[in-house]
């Protein structure tokens, strides 16, 4: 049975969801209302709708989606009204809460490995450069020479415990400068954390200049260290 004509417009008298259409003698679920209407599912989960059906309806809507590839304009469509967004405090709790205590079964990595890498099948677990470069020899080097320099001490605490090289200027923003000694400073675990938490505060500084950002620090600025 055709339901569309030459140019692709669906035909007119076309049924095409039988089941489901309104037919004559149904009430509309808004008759007798006045003003806007706020859908009574607003805010509930499958679950709370639709009960033990949830399951299967969650089922049948991800098999539905099997095998379709969403076009790039589509993608960027996407990336481009998401821009700027971000969550508030108590939906980003909520997310965290939620998460808690979860972990992503191997088969589940195994499906995101694929859907970001793009191929058919898996072939292994990509490393990003990042990565790869933090797992590189150059980088253990780097490690040991800036704990070297620092005598295996946490320049904040003094303490020799169990000891991380932290970047002054971020690993990821200044690639140029990951391996630079001088841009390295040995940390505890505890400390390291203090300073990961508190690095938007100079970071705001928005400025290049080694002296500014390590004075902020109560350090003298390394005279080799160029950004």
């Amino acid at each position: 049975m055709k339901i569309k004509d030459l140019n692709g417009k669906i035909l007119k008298g076309t049924h095409l969801s039988p089941k489901t259409e309104f037919k004559k003698g149904m009430v509309p679920w808004n008759k007798g209302k006045k003003g806007v209407q706020i859908s009574s599912k607003k805010g509930k989960s499958y679950n709370e709708i639709y009960g033990d059906k949830s399951k299967e309806i969650l089922n049948k809507m991800s098999i539905s989606h099997i095998g379709k590839i969403q076009s790039k304009e589509l993608i960027q469509k996407r990336i481009e009204s998401r821009k700027g967004y971000k969550h508030s405090k108590e939906t980003l709790r909520k997310i965290g809460l939620s998460n808690k205590g979860k972990t992503v079964s191997l088969e589940t990595r195994k499906k995101i490995s694929i859907s970001q890498t793009r191929d058919k099948i898996f072939k292994g677990f990509k490393l990003s450069l990042n990565q790869k470069e933090r797992r590189s020899k150059k980088y253990k080097k780097w490690r040991t020479k800036v704990f070297e320099r620092d005598n295996y001490t946490c320049w904040r605490c003094k303490s020799k415990g169990y000891l991380e090289a932290h970047h002054w200027f971020s690993f990821a923003k200044y690639p140029q400068l990951r391996f630079n000694v001088d841009n390295g400073i040995t940390l505890c675990e505890e400390c390291h954390a203090y300073y990961d938490d508190t690095k938007k505060r100079f970071m705001k500084l928005q400025s290049n200049s080694k002296d500014t950002v390590r004075a902020c620090f109560r350090r003298k600025p390394a005279s080799s260290l160029r950004v």
